[in-house]
């Protein structure tokens, strides 16, 4: 038996090319198609166009995209962002700016309180005790006033017309010996026999004097940690201390 060799069909001359959106196009001649290779895990969508000299086979990789953003909406969508990621930081940051604000104004008054009280205990001590009549020249407070802690009280509080609200609680001296050889342990402000405390300031004793200012913070956040009481108030203190010098 004779086994005849048949001629082995001339093969199609095909073309496969890839687009950048990922699609795999797969050209043969002669009117007839070239089905393109199936893709492992998921089926994709196929395309297929025919001419009468040409076949053209599309296969995608990747499904294709049916609504595609403009880059005007990543514009809008990007901008949204931003918006929203602002709204979040203003708040905190103007909390902040207000907060340091508010701090600085307390620092700048509790200063201004420590100055004020520094020159009354000064003052004081100056004028002395009941002995300042008999000097040749009989001291006075810096205002022009005689030598009485009442009038001093009213000398300081002029001195606060730069902190509004500020007042001197009080005047006190130590009473220790009539030589100032020892100091007393209670600060004596009152007297109703001689409401002059100064009258008790003999020489080498200490006179005290106290103020007050009731600071407002004006925000609830910043009263809630340095206020009293977690109220928007927080009360100034200030106190300063000198020797009688006669």
């Amino acid at each position: 038996m004779t086994v005849k060799r048949g001629r082995r069909p001339p093969s199609t001359p095909s073309v496969e090319c890839r687009r950048a959106d990922g699609a795999t196009i797969v050209a043969s001649r002669k009117g007839r198609e070239t089905p393109a290779p199936p893709s492992r895990g998921r089926r994709a969508p196929e395309h297929g166009l025919s001419a009468a000299a040409n076949s053209v086979h599309i296969r995608s990789t990747r499904p294709l995209s049916i609504h595609r953003r403009s880059p005007m909406a990543r514009r809008r969508s990007e901008s949204g962002v931003t918006l929203v990621e602002f709204g979040l930081i203003a708040p905190v940051f103007v909390l902040m700016v207000m907060g340091l604000f508010v701090l600085g104004l307390v620092a700048v008054n509790q200063m201004q309180l420590n100055s004020a009280v520094r020159d009354g205990a000064r003052a004081a001590a100056v004028c002395g005790g009941p002995s300042r009549n008999s000097q040749p020249v009989v001291p006075a407070l810096p205002n022009g006033s005689a030598c009485d802690s009442r009038y001093l009280i009213s000398y300081l509080n002029s001195r606060l017309s730069a902190v509004p609200g500020g007042v001197a609680t009080g005047v006190c001296v130590y009473v220790g010996s009539s030589d100032g050889s020892s100091q007393g342990t209670t600060c004596v402000a009152t007297d109703t026999i001689d409401p002059n405390i100064f009258d008790k300031c003999n020489k080498g004793t200490v006179v005290e004097v106290d103020m007050t200012y009731p600071q407002q913070l004006y925000m609830p956040v910043v009263g809630n940690v340095f206020g009293d009481g977690g109220t928007t108030v927080r009360t100034l203190h200030a106190r300063a201390q000198a020797v009688c010098e006669q």
